[in-house]
């Protein structure tokens, strides 16, 4: 049940930024996510071992933080060049059209983050079973994000053996 609510508030989330940023925005959010992952699967062992260094976090929690603390950064970055983008095209291209493909692009970028997120958390002692048992999504979610991980190897071929050791080390 408690994944089954984050995948719903993801989905609201999702429709609420989409309706208030629009399509071009969220085109430049999907580039931050596929840019962010990529750099996040690139670098995250070598931000691991600086964590590690700097931090008293054991090395099996480093990977997971550090591939989110690359992947965060990546997605701001971008982010912020295309609140500039959006501003600057404002004044040509307004309507129902851009709030509703902004909506969908949302949608989808937020339940790919949250359902990745939520597929290697399960792989980790951070969901009992109790809260596994009770999703109705999490099936979904065992079924979409390997697809969906497949899918961006097959677009950039380097993801599938980042994607072997990311599992090898969580």
């Amino acid at each position: 049940m408690l994944i089954d609510v984050l995948m719903l508030i993801l989905c609201l989330l999702g429709i609420y930024k989409g309706v208030k940023r629009g399509f071009v925005v969220a085109i430049f959010s999907i580039i931050a996510l596929i840019v962010g992952l990529v750099v996040a699967f690139k670098t995250f062992e070598w931000v691991a071992i600086w964590l590690k260094a700097q931090t008293a976090l054991t090395t099996r929690w480093l990977s997971f933080i550090a591939f989110l603390l690359v992947l965060i950064a990546v997605i701001i970055v971008i982010h912020l060049l295309a609140n500039v983008l959006q501003h600057t095209l404002e004044m040509l291209w307004m309507g129902m059209l851009n709030k509703v493909l902004g909506a969908a692009l949302y949608v989808f970028m937020y339940v790919s983050i949250g359902a990745i997120i939520i597929f290697y958390a399960t792989q980790l002692p951070i969901l009992n079973s109790r809260v596994r048992e009770s999703s109705k999504t999490l099936g979904f979610i065992q079924a979409y994000v390997p697809a969906l991980l497949h899918k961006a190897a097959s677009v950039v071929p380097f993801l599938e053996n980042s994607l072997q050791r990311l599992q090898s080390v969580w």
